[in-house]
């Protein structure tokens, strides 16, 4: 599969987010800061919409296809981690 342009293009961007967001862990439910992250992304790579908050802590972009009529793609990450 192809990598989409838009993702190729922010290759050292995602990489950094993806060093930063262990760097400063967040206990489940409170991942505030990872939420900003997240929701500022989608909406700088162009989402219709984000809504962010949804159970506290979860964001949704919301991202309409022009190519195929009621297509849709969505993500979900989710990372449990252990803090002592």
């Amino acid at each position: 599969m192809a990598i989409l342009p838009i993702i190729a293009d922010s290759t050292d961007q995602l990489t950094t987010i993806f060093k930063d967001l262990p760097a400063h862990p967040e206990t489940g439910f409170e991942q505030t800061r990872t939420c900003g992250i997240v929701a500022e992304k989608l909406k700088a790579y162009g989402a219709d919409a984000v809504h962010s908050g949804i159970d506290g802590t979860g964001v949704v972009g919301i991202c309409k296809g022009a190519a195929v009529a009621g297509a849709s793609i969505m993500a979900r990450i989710v990372e449990h981690r252990l803090v002592a």
